[in-house]
């Protein structure tokens, strides 16, 4: 029997593996389970693919072959080479592409490169799950159609502590405050508001005042 991309998998050992294998298939434009780390966690480390994604899951040997993530990326690579041919544009996961020699060269505007950006400095990213709700995303996989976007705020209330930002000509610096009226609470939450502000739990208001006062 030959190998085909239907009847391989490959081992995943560690989560460094995982995040490479994603990135490589990724690149080439294949198609990935949302659930993919999620399934790493139930220790389910066997690659392969299934109606068109690439998943980890649990396999009967019996008809598989084991091969190595270079080898596999290399039959992808062979695969969606023999769909094109040479000067062929395809739009293919977040990139638009055209296809050159034996492989396929990605290029283009990727949608989610602002989150990207924000993710690698900082920024927490959530993905909307098959429920509709947002999770926390500590390695979003970035492969559509996936909608990710930056955690939002917590929008400040009456009684909330908060951290404000004082931006002035004269004073700067930060301010922890408990929010006594509503009125101030929605003068924060305004989009053209002049401070920034972040809400902060009661114990990190009382440790804020204590070395404010020591």
């Amino acid at each position: 029997m030959n190998k085909t991309l239907e009847n391989v998998y490959v081992v995943i050992y560690s989560k460094k593996h995982l995040k490479e294998a994603i990135k490589w298939l990724q690149h080439y434009g294949q198609d990935i389970e949302c659930d993919i780390r999620h399934d790493w966690e139930n220790e389910n480390n066997y690659l392969s693919i299934n109606a068109g994604s690439f998943g980890l899951r649990q396999i009967n040997k019996d008809g598989y072959y084991e091969v190595s993530l270079n080898q596999l990326i290399e039959m992808v690579v062979d695969k969606e080479s023999e769909k094109y041919s040479h000067g062929d544009i395809i739009l293919k996961g977040s990139f638009l592409g055209s296809v050159f020699n034996s492989g396929i060269k990605l290029h283009g505007v990727d949608k989610f490169a602002d989150l990207k950006k924000a993710h690698a400095e900082g920024a927490v990213i959530e993905f909307k799950d098959r429920h509709g709700d947002w999770q926390y995303a500590p390695f979003p996989s970035w492969e559509e159609p996936n909608e990710y976007r930056i955690k939002p705020e917590p929008k400040a209330t009456m009684g909330d502590y908060v951290v404000t930002e004082l931006k002035s000509d004269s004073v700067k610096g930060f301010y922890a405050h408990r929010i006594e009226l509503q009125e101030s609470a929605d003068n924060l939450n305004r989009e053209d508001a002049l401070h920034n502000f972040k809400v902060i739990t009661k114990e990190k208001f009382e440790e804020l005042r204590k070395e404010a006062f020591d």
